[in-house]
This record gives C-alpha cells, structure tokens and sequence, in this order.
C-alpha cells in the first residue's frame, strides 16, 4: 500500500509539474495574441489537473454568476441608453443678414472711385 500511495503521489506531483508547465506556455502563447491556442492550452492545463468535483462545482457556480451578472449589466445599460435617446436634431437654420449695403450710384465711395482715390 506505501508503493501505491507513493506512485499516486509522484504521479500527482508530475500531473501538477506538467499542468503549471502549460500554463506558463498559455501565458506566453496569450502574451503573443493567438488567444485560441492560449485557451486551448489552458484547458489542457486544467485537464491535467483534474479538478475535484466540489472545485468543479464551484467553478461552474462562479460561471453561472459572471456570465448572470454580464446579462445583468447588458440590460441595464440598454434601459438606461431607452432612456437617454438623443432628441432628434433640430433643422438648420439659415441665418440672413439684417441689411445689405448696395453701392449707391451718387454716394460718396461712388464719387471717391470715379476720383480713382479708391480702388
């Protein structure tokens, strides 16, 4: 019984070497950007470490209660953006000006630029 509870335990110690071996690898793969080939070693990390079942459990909770909360969020964002909506915009509005000065043909500027004192 002492030789089987000693391979179980060098058996664990290698499981859990080789799953924090893969996931320095995932890390490294992640810190590249192929985030698919991270998840997929990550999950091969977990994989190797074979999660207890109450762990397991716990995990999936925690799972489910990001995953409510994010739901959660996405909704309340959505009413509150139901409630903000810009107002639609107002139409442009033309501005004319109040007077338009016209040369006048017996004015003074008139008479200067006959003079050719002004161009």
């Amino acid at each position: 019984m002492h030789e089987t509870k000693r391979r179980h335990s060098n058996e664990r110690r290698t499981r859990n070497a080789s799953a924090s071996a893969i996931a320095e690898r995932a890390l490294s793969i992640a810190a590249r950007g192929d985030h698919r080939e991270a998840a997929r070693a990550a999950l091969l990390a977990e994989r190797l470490l074979r999660l207890e079942p109450k762990l397991r459990a716990a995990k999936a909770t925690a799972e489910t209660q990001r995953i409510r909360a994010e739901a959660a969020i996405a909704a309340a964002q959505a009413h509150v953006e139901a409630l903000c909506a810009p107002s639609p915009p107002t139409p442009p509005v033309k501005s004319k000006p109040l007077y338009e000065f016209k040369d006048r043909p017996d004015g003074p500027v008139a008479e200067l630029r006959r003079r050719g004192m002004i161009p």
